[in-house]
């Protein structure tokens, strides 16, 4: 198949149950594309020596931003892009770097917009200059500079990521940076219970006792679940993880609105997926914990962009900080010093962030069910290319309503007629 063709079949499994519940793209679609690689995560095993975080991100952040003389920051308001903000702001101001602060406004359901919190964060870090702003539901500007032969951008729609890019632009910037892939990459894991018992660390196992199962019966059952799988055979224990802890689990037929002559294809690609999956778990990690680790993060997907006219660089995808990250002891992820659950539950960014800035952060995780809701709306579509090629079934698609599914089915739609614009062959 020649690069100016498209897999009818690949295009279906990014319609799988495990790519859309996954977060995740699947087979590439065509060409080979440019931009950052998506690659498997390394296996989540501690080193008798523990990586130094800060340094090594440091590094990478410095590395990715030496070769320009200007650069934007999508920045949120939230933990992981103030981290990028830190080590960006001092780096840029050492070298000479112009920066720039982008963001899309957005007001959570406590009624603050993410405004709020990035001024407080940039009167924390000294920074005083303007945050360029995009709306959270722009107009198709109909370029398509994220448009890549590898398949569709699945971290935000394509209007938001034309509206970035054409600001960053703008305002004369050759690259933006951004804080995805942390909460996968650091966040704390479920079933770390029976390990922090086995350090014979009771206030930790107070603490995250306290920020679990005495707010959920279900985790108490499943951190019980937990301690019990160690019994189990390996491969036995790695099945049972999957079975139990995927909520909902992960369904390896095809979803209803596969075009029928595909779903063959998805379900036995799905069977493939979950037995390779299966493999690994069982020969890498003994503990739920480690698996859920190594599960939240793979694959390390950087979002597939083109580099044309400017490139996307993730601090948090960069292969090093990762293997880094899985190297570090899961205990290191949850900093029983800190207030509150949410900072409990990001102690590694907080640390990448340095405590001089602490009392300049958000407490809280902003929620934006309104504009997820109104995303929702904007997504509920016919997708006719789709149905035209035989990928999505009409009568099926205008009877789901998984939101999942819904966005991922936008995605390759606006993908799919970029394609057919530009003179692509679909074969099957």
């Amino acid at each position: 198949m020649g690069e100016s063709a498209i897999s009818r079949q690949a295009m279906a499994t990014w319609l799988s149950w495990p790519s859309v519940l996954g977060e995740f793209h699947a087979e590439p679609l065509a060409g080979v594309g440019t931009g950052p690689e998506r690659f498997e995560a390394p296996p989540c095993q501690p080193t008798a020596q523990p990586p130094d975080l800060a340094s090594i991100f440091r590094r990478t952040v410095d590395d990715l931003v030496s070769p320009y003389s200007s650069v934007a920051l999508s920045i949120s308001g939230g933990l992981d892009s103030a981290a990028v903000l830190v080590h960006l702001h001092e780096i840029c101001a050492s070298k000479g770097i112009e920066l720039h602060l982008i963001t899309a406004e957005l007001t959570g359901d406590d009624g603050e917009t993410n405004i709020h919190h990035i001024d407080r964060l940039l009167k924390g870090v000294g920074l005083d200059q303007p945050v360029h702003r995009i709306e959270a539901h722009p107009e198709d500007n109909g370029k398509q500079y994220f448009w890549s032969p590898r398949g569709p951008r699945l971290d935000s729609s394509a209007a938001v990521n034309d509206a970035m890019v054409d600001t960053a632009m703008g305002l004369g910037a050759q690259a933006v940076f951004t804080g995805a892939g942390s909460d996968e990459l650091t966040g704390v894991v479920r079933y770390m219970l029976n390990s922090f018992l086995a350090q014979r660390r009771v206030d930790l196992f107070r603490a995250y006792w306290r920020d679990t199962i005495s707010v959920s019966k279900q985790a108490g059952l499943m951190e019980s679940l937990a301690v019990l799988a160690r019994a189990l055979p390996r491969r036995w224990r790695a099945i049972a993880f999957y079975a139990v802890t995927e909520d909902p689990p992960i369904d390896l037929t095809a979803p209803s609105l596969v075009g029928a002559s595909l779903r063959p294809h998805v379900a036995e690609w799905s069977r493939t997926w979950m037995n390779q999956r299966l493999r690994f778990q069982a020969a890498s990690h003994k503990s739920w914990s480690a698996m859920e680790a190594w599960e939240s993060l793979d694959p390390v997907c950087p979002p597939i962009i083109s580099d044309d006219p400017i490139p996307f660089l993730h601090p948090f995808m960069n292969r090093e900080f990762v293997t880094a990250v899985m190297q570090t002891d899961l205990s290191k992820r949850y900093g029983i010093h800190h207030p509150n659950a949410y900072w409990r539950q990001k102690s590694i960014v907080l640390d990448l962030i340095g405590k001089q800035y602490w009392d300049y952060l958000p407490r809280e995780k902003q929620i934006f069910s309104n504009w997820m809701r109104e995303d929702e709306v904007k997504n509920r579509q016919t997708a006719p290319h789709l149905v035209d090629l035989g990928v999505v079934d009409a009568a099926a698609l205008a009877e789901t309503d998984d939101t999942m599914l819904l966005h991922r089915v936008a995605e390759l739609e606006a993908w799919t007629a970029v394609a057919v614009d530009r003179g692509y062959d679909f074969v099957d």
